[in-house]
């Protein structure tokens, strides 16, 4: 499962995918807006801002600026984790009974959409 979160956690983008396909695959960002990524899209292109938290090579350290680069990265992306959690707490989201792509696929669009409708009634109670 790939998302674009917006900086108020609610779920932008949703793409669903079979576990053979790789994250640098899948491109939801948004031309111009900068897009954060884990070191699993180190190299590969986007859309958008590229982003991407630096990643070590074979027989090469990170430089200490890189470090405190991919710090700085991790704490913006930690804002798209939020419905992941939401997923797996309230919907018990860890494992899916279903076994096609596409019935995966329904069962997560809807789960999001109900993960974007809590956080709206949230929103709406803290404004």
């Amino acid at each position: 499962m790939h998302s674009l979160v917006n900086e108020i956690k609610i779920l932008e983008r949703l793409s669903v995918t079979p576990a053979n396909v790789h994250d640098s695959q899948i491109d939801l960002s948004i031309p111009g807006i900068v897009c954060y990524r884990d070191r699993g899209y180190f190299g590969s292109g986007c859309r958008g801002i590229d982003a991407a938290m630096d990643m070590a090579v074979r027989n090469h350290k990170l430089p200490m600026k890189s470090v405190r680069r991919n710090l700085r990265i991790s704490r913006i992306r930690s804002l798209v984790e939020h419905p992941y959690a939401f997923f797996r707490r309230i919907f018990h989201f860890a494992h899916v009974m279903v076994t096609t792509v596409q019935r995966v696929r329904v069962k997560t669009y809807f789960t999001a959409i109900c993960c974007n409708l809590v956080r709206a009634r949230y929103l709406d109670r803290i404004a």
